[in-house]
C-alpha cells in the first residue's frame, strides 16, 4: 500500500465523495482506517483500469472480474456510488458463462474510473498534513469536531490595495473582529483563492496592472465565488465611476481613508459565513 498521506478538509471539498454518508454508516470507523481504503482506491485503480481495457476488447479473465468485483465492493466505502450501474453490468455479464458486457459499458467505466482517480489524487496530496494527529480519532467524531469549529471561526475577509499602509490599516481595524487576509497585487489573487475561501473581498479599485473590475472577473471564475460579496475602497476622484460599476460587478463601496465604522457597517450588511469544506 501507498504511504501516502491525506487532508480530510481536502477530500471533504470534493464532490466526487460523500465522507459524511460514510461515517455516518459506520459509528466506530476511524479516520486512519477511512484512509487505508482510499488508499487501497488509489493503488488498486491501475490495474482495474487494464482490467476494463482487456474486458472491452473481450479478452477478460476470472482475475479481471474479480478485480472489478472488489473495486465494486471498496468504492461505498471510501462515499461513492458513481461506478455501481456500470460495474454490476459487466460483472453479471461476465457471471453469465462469460457473456460479453453491454456494448460500450466496459469504455464508459475506464473512463468514469479515471476520472474518479485524478479528483481523488488532486484532493488527497497535499504538502502538509495532520494524518498522524487525526489518524485514530473516530471519523463521524472528527467531522463533528471539525463542524463545530468551523462553525466558531472568525470570518474570513481578503483585502488586496496596492498601498501597504491600507492593507496596515485595514487589518488592523478588522482583526478583532474578523480574519484578515491581505494581498498587495492582484495578480496574487488568483492563487490566493485556490487554497482559502474568503466570505468578502475588499478591492482597491484602481491598482497597477489590473482594475478593481477586472479583479471581480478573477474572482468570479470560481464556483464558490459567484455571489461572494465584493466592496471596492476608491480615492474620491473615481468615486462617481466606481458608484456607476458597483450595481454590475460589486455589492458596496467606499471611499479612501474609510471611516473604519462606515465600513463595518458595510461588511455586516453583506457578509454570509462559507462552509470551507
Amino acid at each position: 500500500m501507498n504511504q501516502m498521506t491525506f487532508e480530510l478538509r481536502l477530500l471533504l471539498k470534493t464532490d466526487v465523495l460523500d465522507v459524511r454518508k460514510v461515517a455516518a454508516g459506520d459509528a466506530l470507523l476511524s479516520v486512519s482506517k477511512y484512509f487505508d481504503m482510499v488508499r487501497i482506491f488509489l493503488d488498486d485503480t491501475p490495474e482495474v483500469l487494464k482490467s476494463l481495457s482487456r474486458i472491452a476488447a473481450l479478452e477478460g479473465d476470472d482475475m479481471d472480474f474479480r478485480r472489478l468485483e472488489d473495486m465494486n465492493k471498496l468504492l461505498p466505502g471510501i462515499g461513492t456510488h458513481i461506478l455501481k450501474d456500470d460495474f454490476s453490468a459487466i460483472l453479471d455479464a461476465g457471471r453469465e458463462n462469460g457473456g460479453e458486457p453491454p456494448a460500450g459499458r466496459a469504455d464508459e467505466a475506464a473512463a468514469t474510473l479515471r476520472a474518479l482517480h485524478t479528483q481523488v489524487m488532486t484532493a488527497v496530496k497535499p504538502p502538509v498534513s495532520n494524518e498522524e494527529e487525526q489518524g485514530e480519532l473516530i471519523l463521524a467524531a472528527c467531522l463533528s469536531q471539525m463542524d463545530h469549529e468551523e462553525s466558531n471561526r472568525k470570518l474570513r475577509v481578503l483585502s488586496v490595495d496596492a498601498a501597504a499602509f491600507m492593507l496596515q490599516t485595514i487589518a488592523s481595524a478588522l482583526s478583532d473582529e474578523y480574519d484578515v487576509f491581505s494581498l498587495k497585487k492582484g495578480a496574487l489573487v488568483e492563487k490566493f483563492l485556490r487554497y482559502t475561501v474568503p466570505e468578502l473581498f475588499l478591492l482597491d479599485y484602481n491598482m497597477p496592472g489590473i482594475t478593481g473590475g477586472e479583479l471581480v472577473s478573477v474572482i468570479r471564475s470560481f464556483d464558490e465565488h459567484k455571489e461572494t460579496p465584493v466592496i471596492f475602497l476608491t480615492a474620491a476622484e473615481t468615486e462617481e465611476s466606481v458608484r456607476d460599476a458597483v450595481p454590475s460587478v460589486a455589492c458596496d463601496y467606499i471611499v479612501k481613508p474609510p471611516d473604519i465604522r462606515v465600513l463595518k457597517a458595510k461588511m455586516e450588511k453583506h457578509i454570509v459565513r462559507k462552509k470551507a469544506f
